[in-house]
């Protein structure tokens, strides 16, 4: 028997509808915006990179996290403002890994 958790489910709601709101603004913002954006935006860029949000066992959550990591990624290019031990923690790393597997 499954149970309905309606704080469980309000809670991811109020999630994708705050993880989509985020990616459209991030598609709004120019490439290599002022000083006083990126600051802005650095709550954002923080939250985006908690381990529980890049690992979320939903892949409706992972694929709006990607998302506005990729707009992220434009808007500061060049300069990534991740380490690489984000990187390995994402799951970019194993989409590369398995792309890297099944490429011939």
């Amino acid at each position: 028997m499954v149970v309905f958790n309606e704080d469980v489910f309000l809670s991811y709601i109020i999630l994708q509808i705050a993880l989509q709101e985020a990616s459209a603004l991030f598609m709004i913002i120019k490439q290599q915006p002022g000083q006083g954006v990126l600051a802005a935006l650095q709550p954002s860029i923080d939250a985006l990179v908690e381990r529980n949000l890049l690992k979320h066992k939903d892949k409706d959550i992972q694929v709006l996290v990607a998302s506005c990591i990729s707009e992220v990624l434009r808007i500061v290019a060049p300069d990534a403002p991740f380490t690489d031990e984000i990187w390995e923690v994402t799951s970019f790393g194993g989409i590369s890994k398995q792309s890297d597997q099944n490429m011939f």
